[in-house]
């Protein structure tokens, strides 16, 4: 279970220092409440330190309309019956006299039994690593690793997070947003001897409440103090905060991108069915398999099939030694109207035969059928 403490000045937490559940103390004003620790996504909230008022009765309000499963816990050590009643009224749950142990335990295992189950800390790797490669510049691995992402996010609950590793100088966020992004790869790495889910939760580009991107560096002085042990210990951490994190690795290998294949449960390489995309596409795959990095965990998508290609499909596929996993027809007009607005094709033109395509591959990915016998339920077991 994530527990989530929220104080005006630092606390160690007490009693649950020595907890088997992930702890996380935030330190902040008033203000800050619901917005802060909506980001941390608790299970648990354990508010401490600030005067009962109006001011903290409409921060909890908020963060419960944000947070509706969460269990809020106050320390207050006087309550009035009036209070107590305006507490429980913005959805408080717990109203905790002091801040003795065995007072913050026995509110632990309350909140445990009310939340149906008993969680242990997060396992190392809770969540589903995929990243996504263009066989070369312009085979719209970009735009296919993003519209991805947006069209999972769609799914209640189910948090995804985007890394541009395509470096330098990486595009994803133009198919996502139009907002300026405030952290980058190299930023968020910096930080990393402090990091942690609510400081992650903090840095990323927001780009709805269930998807979050962290753009490519936009300076090449920012790129080279990326270590690459800094993007490992990074993507431990954002597959225990997010259910899928994707990568996009742009069209090459360099030594941060080679350090994270381990990390991979599946690479996808994007292609167009072209004879420069098909000789790119043999180069990379020789070049996973001397990496040793199972070919299992490699799939070919053909992007933009049908469109003006060079060779037929059953050519490229006899010639590369491999089937097409999943084919998606091209959309340029609507990528292009999609990077103008800052706005996933997903969601800009939802009945175009691309974004219908990135909807059955992400409906595969969580486990839905959606009438069809697909080859992409391979993937799809959680």
């Amino acid at each position: 279970m994530h527990i989530v403490c929220y104080t005006p000045e630092p606390w160690s937490g007490g009693a649950l220092a020595g907890e088997r559940h992930r702890v996380s103390c935030l330190t902040g004003p008033l203000v800050a409440l619901a917005s802060r620790v909506a980001t941390a996504s608790p299970d648990l909230l354990i508010v401490r330190g600030f005067a009962a008022g109006e001011a903290l009765i409409e921060q909890l309000e908020a963060l419960v309309s944000l947070r509706p499963l969460a269990v809020v816990a106050l320390v207050l050590p006087q309550a009035d019956p009036e209070l107590l009643l305006r507490l429980m009224q913005a959805g408080v749950r717990e109203v905790l006299p002091s801040e003795e142990p065995a007072t913050i335990l026995a509110a632990v295992q309350r909140a445990e039994a009310r939340l149906g189950r008993s969680v242990p800390t997060r396992p190392e790797q809770a969540g589903r690593c995929l990243a996504f490669m263009s066989a070369k510049g312009g085979d719209g691995g970009t735009a296919v690793a993003a519209n991805l992402a947006a069209a999972l996010a769609r799914e209640p609950d189910t948090r995804v997070l985007l890394i541009d590793l395509s470096l330098p100088f990486g595009d994803a966020d133009m198919f996502l947003c139009s907002q300026t992004q405030a952290s980058d790869l190299a930023d968020i790495c910096g930080e990393m001897e402090r990091l942690d889910g609510a400081l992650l939760g903090q840095m990323v580009t927001q780009v709805s409440d269930t998807l979050h991107l962290i753009p490519s560096p936009g300076r090449l002085d920012k790129l080279v103090r990326i270590q690459s042990a800094q993007v490992k210990q990074l993507l431990a951490l954002a597959l225990r905060e997010y259910q899928f994190v994707m990568m996009d690795m742009g069209d090459g290998i360099d030594p941060v991108r080679l350090d994270l294949l381990e990390k991979l449960e599946h690479l996808f390489l994007v292609t167009s069915l072209s004879l420069s995309s098909l000789r790119r596409s043999g180069q990379l795959l020789l070049m996973l398999d001397g990496l040793e990095f199972s070919g299992a965990k490699v799939s070919l998508v053909g992007n933009r099939v049908g469109e003006s290609q060079d060779i037929a499909q059953a050519d490229f596929e006899k010639a590369i030694g491999m089937a097409l996993a999943r084919q998606l027809p091209g959309d340029g007009a609507g990528l292009k109207e999609s990077v103008a607005r800052g706005t996933p094709l997903v969601t800009l033109r939802p009945k175009s035969p691309l974004a219908r395509g990135i909807v059955d591959w992400a409906n595969a990915l969580l486990g839905k059928t959606t009438g069809k016998s697909s080859p992409w339920r391979l993937f799809a077991i959680k």
